[in-house]
C-alpha cells in the first residue's frame, strides 16, 4: 500500500505492479485493443496521482459513517482508523489484533462485527472489521510513517484506513468484496486509468486475455463463508531485466504499492542498496521461461507509469498498482486463475 510499502507480512506458506509500453503478447489476437468490462456489480475507484504518490481509494460506509479507504490487494479485510468512525464504534470491545506491515508500521486494536456498505452495496449482514486504535513503529524501523501515531499514519496514507481486497483470510477478517449482499462472486476484475477505475464482481469482458497466471491455495484454504481462498501474493511470473537471465519467481499482485519493486540482487538488477532501477532499462514479464513476454517496457522516473524501485530485504517481485493501470486483472475465485486483459 503506497510506495511506503504498507503490505502485510504473511506466513512463509503465503510469502508475501504504466502507461507501460506493451510488448509482444501471448495467447490473444486482441492484444493491443482495450477491453470493455460490463457487469451488474461495478464499484468505482478513485485514483489520485501526484509526483510523490499514486493510489486508489474506494468509498466505504461503516455503521452509517462514510470513509475513504486505500484499496489494497496486498492485504485482506477492513482496517479502519478509530478516528474515522463514530465514537460508539471506536469504543467497542472485541478480540484484540496486531498487524505488522513491511515498512515498520504496526497497527493494533480490536476486531468487531459491523454493518458495511461498499460504494452503496451493503454487506450480507455485519462483517468483521479491524478498528485501529494504535499505530506505532517496529523497533527496527523507528522512523516509519506511524512514528507520530494514528494522526501521522492517517496523513501518510491520506485515507481513513485500508480496504484489504486480498483473497485470503486472517482469522475471521477477509475481503468485504466476498461478503456483499447479492452473493459470492466467482471472479473479480480490477482496472483503472487516469483518475478513475473500477472493481467489477462477476465481470463480462469482450476480449480474450493476453496472459493467464495461477494462484496457489491460501492457508487456510477456505474463507469463513466457505468460499475458496487464494494467495495472490505469490503468483509465479518470469521476469527479465535487460539481457540477464529470465527468472521465474513469486510476484505479489498488490495495488497497495505505487511502484513495481524488485529485491536487491535480482538478476540484472542492482546488488547494493539503491532506491530505484536506473532509467531506460528494459523489463519483460512472461508466463513461463520460454513464453513470449506479455509485458515489455523501459524504466523511467514517473511514479505509477514506469518507475521501478528496489526494496532491501524483499524476497519477491511486487507488481505495484501500475500493473493494474496497464491491465484489467481478473481474479477467479472458482479456480485460482488470474487473467490479464489489455487495459480498459
Amino acid at each position: 500500500m503506497r510506495s511506503l510499502a504498507l503490505r502485510r507480512r504473511v506466513a512463509a506458506t503465503a510469502v508475501i505492479t504504466l502507461s507501460l509500453f506493451l510488448g509482444a503478447c501471448s495467447g490473444s489476437s486482441d492484444a493491443g485493443h482495450s477491453s470493455k468490462i460490463t457487469g451488474d456489480r461495478q464499484l468505482p475507484l478513485k485514483v489520485d496521482r501526484s509526483r510523490s504518490d499514486v493510489r486508489a481509494t474506494i468509498a466505504t460506509t461503516i455503521s452509517g459513517e462514510s470513509q475513504n479507504l486505500l484499496f489494497d490487494t496486498g492485504s485482506t479485510g477492513l482496517s479502519v482508523l478509530a478516528t474515522a468512525v463514530p465514537s460508539s464504534v471506536a469504543s467497542m470491545t472485541g478480540d484484540p489484533f496486531q498487524e505488522s506491515f513491511v515498512g515498520g508500521v504496526v497497527l493494533s486494536g480490536v476486531v468487531v462485527a459491523l454493518p458495511v456498505e461498499v460504494a452503496g452495496n451493503a454487506s450480507n449482514g455485519p462483517i468483521m472489521v479491524r478498528i485501529v486504535t494504535t499505530a506505532t513503529c517496529s523497533s527496527s524501523v523507528p522512523n516509519c510513517s506511524a512514528k507520530d501515531g494514528i494522526a501521522g499514519f492517517a496523513k501518510s496514507i491520506d485515507a481513513d484506513g485500508i480496504f484489504g481486497a486480498g483473497l485470503w483470510a486472517t482469522g475471521s477478517v477477509y475481503s468485504p468484496l466476498t461478503q456483499l449482499a447479492g452473493g459470492m462472486p466467482s471472479s473479480i476484475a480490477v482496472a483503472w486509468g487516469g483518475s478513475t477505475g473500477s472493481v467489477t464482481l462477476d465481470p463480462i469482458i469482450d476480449t480474450a486475455p493476453v496472459a493467464t497466471l495461477s494462484m496457489a491455495p491460501a492457508n487456510p484454504a477456505a474463507l469463513a463463508n466457505g468460499a475458496k481462498a487464494w494467495n495472490n501474493l505469490t503468483v509465479p511470473i518470469c521476469w527479465q531485466i535487460e539481457s540477464s537471465q529470465r527468472t521465474c519467481t513469486a510476484t505479489a499482485l498488490d495495488t497497495g504499492a505505487a511502484a513495481m519493486s524488485f529485491p536487491i540482487g535480482f538478476p540484472g538488477g542492482p546488488t547494493t542498496n539503491v532506491k530505484e532501477l536506473s532509467s531506460r532499462q528494459r523489463i519483460t514479464a512472461s508466463t513461463t521461461a520460454t513464453a513470449e513476454p506479455f509485458l515489455n517496457f523501459s524504466t523511467g522516473r514517473k511514479l505509477g507509469e514506469n518507475l521501478v524501485t528496489v526494496i532491501p530485504g524483499q524476497s519477491f517481485v511486487n507488481s505495484g498498482l501500475q500493473f493494474f493501470d496497464q491491465f484489467v486483472v481478473v481474479f477467479s475465485l472458482s479456480d485460482g486463475t488470474v487473467r490479464l486483459y489489455s487495459g480498459a
